[in-house]
């Protein structure tokens, strides 16, 4: 109620119109429910541009990426290794993953050795070795490769 109506469209990956919304911030990236899209296969959010106001969606496998990009790292342990398991989102899975980590930029980039579903820019991404946290950041970019 008061955030009010930001109206916007849903759109395809090609950015033909497919529907309309009420406000960006009623999708999250990976939500199939709720979208109020026909079509002849199950559609996903794959990207939300606020600023705006357009939800992108497209087909499950477009929501799978490989490289994952987080910046403000906080660092746990150092030095840090150059490969490990990434968690990404709080409650997420646990995947195989070299890092490339920039002190002067504090970012590090993930490369992860499977594709993990919905992964999307403001969620966390935490890099293990073993059980030992080593670095921690919030996710701004993904990419398929």
């Amino acid at each position: 109620e008061r955030l009010g109506e930001r109206p916007g469209a849903i759109v395809d990956q090609e950015g033909h119109v497919l529907g309309r919304h009420r406000g960006t911030y009623n999708f999250t990236v990976g939500q199939r429910r709720g979208l109020g899209v026909p079509a002849p296969a199950p559609l996903y959010v794959r990207e939300i541009l606020a600023a705006e106001d357009i939800v992108v969606v497209g087909p499950v496998d477009t929501l799978r990426v490989r490289t994952v990009v987080a910046e403000d790292v906080v660092i746990h342990r150092w030095p840090v290794p150059t490969r490990g398991t990434v968690q990404l989102r709080s409650s997420g899975r646990v995947f195989p993953a070299a890092v490339r980590f920039d002190p002067a930029r504090s970012r590090a980039v993930f490369a992860l050795r499977e594709e993990a579903p919905g992964v999307a820019p403001g969620q966390a991404a935490v890099f293990y070795q073993g059980d030992a946290v080593i670095l921690a950041g919030t996710i701004v970019e993904t990419a398929a490769r």
